[in-house]
């Protein structure tokens, strides 16, 4: 699992990068109750790596607009109100049209104990707060990079 953003000391990475994959044109589900964090995610993910957004308020909206859509990847928040990122997963991983999807987990902190815990339950990555856009696009492609098969 990959963990980028913000100053995490120890976040694992990998010798790919973004570059090593041409993921251009994705199609990006980002689950979050902050309107602001849709809006920024859209701009920065458009704008820096010409793929496709489609925003989610709420888990729930979430797993339906990942069944929906069969979007590429899937970010998600990990603290929201009602159903978290955490029961979002697991409903996602039990829903046949939405398994495979790669999910990275978006949080305000990641704490070494959350990190570990977050270890092994099938996410593609981590992503930390604030985001920032210039650095979005290339994160989450990073990230999905790291899931495809080298030849």
């Amino acid at each position: 699992m990959l963990f980028l953003g913000g100053d995490a000391k120890g976040a694992e990475r990998t010798n790919s990068s973004a570059s090593d994959y041409n993921a251009l044109g994705m199609k990006i589900l980002i689950v979050d109750d902050d309107p602001d964090i849709h809006r920024i995610a859209s701009l920065a993910l458009t704008r820096h790596g010409q793929h496709q957004v489609i925003a989610a308020a709420s888990g729930e909206e979430g797993v339906a607009a990942a069944v929906r859509e069969r979007p590429n990847v899937i970010v998600l928040d990990l603290n929201m109100p009602g159903m978290d990122g955490l029961a979002t997963l697991a409903a996602l991983q039990a829903d046949p049209a939405a398994t495979a999807i790669p999910v990275i987990m978006l949080s305000a902190s990641f704490t070494s104990d959350e990190q570990q815990r977050l270890n092994g339950i099938g996410l593609a990555g981590l992503l930390r707060k604030p985001l920032r856009p210039a650095a979005m696009a290339e994160q989450i492609e990073e990230i999905v990079a790291s899931r495809v098969p080298r030849a």
